[in-house]
């Protein structure tokens, strides 16, 4: 006869191992993903804007009119010149910027309209250059940098 089993009184070392290396596993994951999301943010800001650039261009060309893009604390502001004077565009609301995320814009491609201070967009689709800055306001160090020239051509840095 067999001698009567035993019954286990805890783990044994491979299954300590094995939940050590799952629990680690997992809390890699959770820190990567926590700090791509803070990226991510500024990378949606980036790519909104973009999209914003784009669209206003088509417009501009499509309806061939000369429109103005606005930046202000709030978001970036679409004007269009019609009856000798600019009128807010009702086809492309304010953008606005996300919460979180700091905006600062080079003057050095601005140019003023009638007291507005803005890039122009031509009927043909030139564009005036601009740079952008994009950065969290909860981590300063983290930045985004756009810069476009004349043809909306995009070159972004990452800091």
């Amino acid at each position: 006869m067999l001698p009567e089993s035993r019954a286990q009184g805890g783990f044994t070392l491979l299954e300590l191992m094995v939940v050590v290396v799952i629990m680690a596993v997992v809390v890699s994951i959770g820190v990567l993903n926590l700090g791509g999301n803070e990226q991510a943010q500024l990378r949606a800001q980036q790519k909104q804007l973009q999209g914003l650039l784009g669209w206003a261009r088509d417009q501009a060309t499509f309806e061939q009119r000369l429109f103005l893009l606005q930046p202000s604390e709030k978001g970036i502001h679409v004007w269009v010149y019609r009856q000798s004077n600019w009128q807010e565009s009702q086809k492309i609301p304010l953008t606005a910027w996300q919460d979180g995320v700091k905006v600062e814009w080079k003057s050095v491609g601005l140019v003023r309209q009638d007291g507005r201070l803005g890039w122009l967009i031509w009927p043909s689709g030139e564009v005036t250059p601009g740079e952008i800055d994009f950065s969290l306001v909860s981590k300063p160090e983290m930045k985004e940098k756009l810069v476009w020239d004349g043809l909306l051509q995009w070159q972004s840095e990452e800091k």
